[in-house]
């Protein structure tokens, strides 16, 4: 690997400890599995039901792929001693190609709108809002100024450039009555635990 780019890696490494450093000093307790969970659905992790691969406090998952052609995702979730907060990295690599590294911070108390559509139709043309706990929902948008931010590496890259970026917003997509279930479930804990009036009835 030329050094540019092990360096920039080392980079993107140093700012995961920043985030995981003080919460081994401090020996917070390991999140529940229900709120692990709960982050999984709420982006997406779980699509299908996956189960990931359990590490400690952390999580993998990784896509689940029939065509040997298509990109390999892998991704590690971590929830901050702060139970509002949760960090994933993930690698995302074409068949002979560089890999992607991408390190996303969310906070959900920075939450301070959310609405529903009944399809992607609706949510495109902003149309029909619903409530974000209506049982006919398939799209819920959850808003907050910088709500997510990335720190991304493309190992192709020989500058060794982290590119980053903040979000206002996250989009989950519900396909199916299993998935809605699963969303709400979700919504209803962190609506709970991390006082989330957007998110409240």
């Amino acid at each position: 690997m030329p050094r540019r780019i092990a360096t920039a890696a080392l980079a993107l490494l140093l700012a995961t400890a920043s985030f995981v450093g003080p919460l081994r000093a401090q020996e917070t307790p390991d999140p529940s599995l229900e709120l692990r969970d709960a982050y999984a659905t709420l982006l997406g992790l779980d699509l299908d039901g996956e189960q990931p691969v359990r590490d400690g406090r952390t999580d993998i998952y990784r896509s689940n792929l029939d065509n040997p052609d298509a990109p390999r995702l892998v991704t590690r979730l971590e929830v901050s001693g702060n139970e509002c907060r949760v960090r994933t990295t993930s690698a995302l690599q074409s068949p002979g190609g560089w890999a992607v590294l991408s390190l996303t911070m969310m906070d959900l108390k920075r939450i301070d709108g959310a609405v529903a559509y009944g399809s992607i139709d609706d949510l495109i043309a902003g149309k029909n809002p619903l409530r974000p706990g209506d049982p006919s929902a398939r799209q819920l948008v959850l808003r907050g100024n910088h709500l997510q931010c990335t720190s991304r590496l493309s190992l192709a890259d020989e500058a060794g450039a982290l590119v980053s970026s903040c979000h206002d917003r996250l989009d989950i997509s519900m396909m199916d009555d299993a998935q809605v279930a699963r969303v709400q479930k979700a919504v209803a804990l962190m609506t709970r635990m991390c006082d989330i009036d957007a998110l409240r009835p």
